[in-house]
């Protein structure tokens, strides 16, 4: 359940016009880190362009997350 307010349930932003709960957060976060870092975990620390701007949005999420 997403909605475009900070209001009510939906209080974490998911996406810039996009809201959604606690759980789709670490969902959308889990979704965006797990695959880079097991990626990075494989090649001894080094990373596809591709796995650094997923990284890049997680850190996003968690900086904007209340907004």
């Amino acid at each position: 359940m997403t909605t475009n307010n900070k209001s009510g349930v939906s209080k974490y932003r998911l996406a810039h016009n996009e809201w959604g709960t606690g759980e789709e957060y670490l969902d959308k976060l889990i979704e965006l880190i797990e695959e880079p870092l097991q990626c990075m975990q494989q090649m001894d620390g080094d990373m596809y362009l591709s796995d650094y701007q997923k990284l890049i949005r997680a850190s996003w999420l968690i900086q904007n997350r209340g907004e």
